[in-house]
């Protein structure tokens, strides 16, 4: 909850300021069990959560046993080491003419750094004039060694399992 508690209300504040602007499109980028879609539904616009097959999966089977409505969301599976992250939106359904909020919330780091820039240069490629494209990235203090730092955090947070990959010095 300690790395949630910053961020979230940020993330949860650009959705329905996105939708008042009249964006119609809100895409999250590795949206896990994320609800922002159900939260923050409004007629006319589309969701699309986009994450790993077997998250994708569950969640959905999690949603029908719940008998929740998600005629207003579209979750579409992606492994963003492998998938074209400009046609994974795009078979969904996603209108790549219209503007678009892009949310990509505790995402990068579990990222490869190749990984990352093909995200960033997939979701350029597919967003309109006056699409925002909002994420988090982590940084450390420049001079560190972004190996070790990776190595450290993934230890304290994750019991040394190895799922973190992009942590950067905060002038790259």
């Amino acid at each position: 909850m300690g790395l949630l508690a910053p961020r979230a209300p940020y993330f949860d504040q650009l959705v329905p300021d996105a939708i008042a602007a009249g964006t119609r499109q809100v895409v999250n980028l590795g949206a896990g069990y994320d609800d922002r879609a159900l939260r923050f539904r409004h007629s006319g616009v589309q969701f699309f959560d986009l994450d790993l097959p077997e998250i994708i999966a569950d969640k959905a089977r999690r949603l029908e046993a719940l008998d929740t409505d998600i005629t207003r969301v579209t979750l579409a599976a992606v492994n963003f080491a492998t998938d074209d992250v400009a046609d994974v939106p795009a078979r969904a359904g996603h209108d790549a003419q219209q503007p678009t909020l892009f949310i990509g919330e505790h995402l990068v780091l579990f990222l490869q750094p190749g990984d990352v820039e093909r995200l960033l240069a997939g979701v350029s490629s597919h967003a309109a004039k006056g699409s925002i494209l909002a994420l988090t990235t982590e940084v450390h203090p420049d001079g560190l060694d972004s190996a070790l730092v990776i190595s450290t955090v993934d230890d304290v947070m994750f019991g040394g399992a190895g799922p973190l990959h992009t942590i950067k010095a905060r002038d790259a």
